[in-house]
């Protein structure tokens, strides 16, 4: 069902970029969806073209509106709604990278004895 004014929060909903159409009121009144770096409101008529920045938790997508729907459909069919900008993407990659990295480089299980400890003061020095 295509019409051609919808909220922004219904819209979000719809594309599947929020779980429900309350998680997507509330990111939108906290500031976390911003329209041209303006925060919007959840009453705002969404048009095509426009561009909108959306903060979920360390994750900043940049999307830009290409169908306006106003009624959730399957995720294989929502890919047309939105499309994501290249940087975006690249941005969001790099994030991952930095997460799988921090992954790796977690903390020992115990606290290194006297002859790890001077090995590890060595290397810091050699460095």
């Amino acid at each position: 069902m295509e019409t051609n004014e919808v909220r922004l929060d219904q819209w979000l909903f719809a594309a599947r970029l929020f779980r429900t159409r309350k998680l997507a009121k509330a990111a939108i009144e906290g500031g976390k969806v911003k329209s041209d770096n303006m925060r919007v409101k959840c009453a705002k008529i969404v048009a095509e073209g426009q561009s909108y920045t959306i903060n979920k938790g360390s994750i900043s997508l940049c999307i830009r509106v290409c169908k306006i729907v106003s009624v959730r459909k399957k995720s294989a069919l929502s890919q047309d709604i939105y499309q994501e900008t290249a940087q975006s993407i690249a941005k969001r990659e790099t994030e991952k990278q930095i997460r799988s990295q921090l992954r790796q480089n977690q903390a020992p299980e115990t606290k290194p004895n006297k002859t790890q400890r001077k090995k590890l003061i060595q290397m810091k020095k050699n460095q």
